[in-house]
């Protein structure tokens, strides 16, 4: 009989039972509890809801005022009567083309009439394809600009950014 009373008794089917319904008391919340994580569950939803609509908020109010930064170089850069901005783009490629006379050029007939000892540098055929690409899109680009009337208005830059800018500087939206 001492199998029955280890089977029955407060080691066996009691006390498994007992652990059991433990664990499902654990586990059975009541209505007042329901409730108490059902209002922690709204606050913690309105407060991570609040939290991602002020950072939304911030970051619109961050790309307004870049974008308002960038409206105001451009009147600057416009207003200011400095013209470089406009020939920035023919400037290096003169840079470029004294640094290709030079050296393919006024060095080496100096060198070869024995007036200077220094030979021509060479360069690298990857700065060679660099410059003729330069050359080359920007002969493009300036063709396209007089083949389709656009050139001093808005350019190539128009056709690209779709943004049209008159000659005095407005917005011809």
């Amino acid at each position: 009989m001492s199998w029955f009373s280890d089977l029955f008794g407060d080691g066996g089917v009691t006390g498994f039972v007992g652990k059991i319904t433990g664990i499902v008391d654990d586990l059975h919340t009541s209505d007042e509890e329901r409730g108490q994580l059902d209002a922690v569950k709204m606050r913690l939803a309105n407060e991570t809801y609040k939290m991602f609509s002020d950072a939304e908020s911030r970051a619109m109010e961050f790309a307004d005022s870049v974008n308002d930064r960038a409206l105001e170089y451009e009147k600057l850069a416009q207003g200011s009567g400095d013209k470089y901005t406009g020939r920035a783009r023919p400037t290096m490629l003169y840079v470029c083309a004294v640094i290709y006379a030079t050296n393919y050029g006024i060095i080496p007939i100096l060198h070869s009439f024995g007036l200077i000892a220094i030979e021509p540098v060479g360069v690298p055929d990857a700065v060679h394809w660099l410059v003729g690409g330069l050359y080359g899109i920007y002969t493009g680009a300036r063709t396209a600009e007089k083949i389709r009337g656009l050139a001093g208005v808005g350019g190539m830059v128009e056709q690209v950014t779709g943004t049209a800018r008159s000659v005095l500087g407005g917005d011809n939206r």
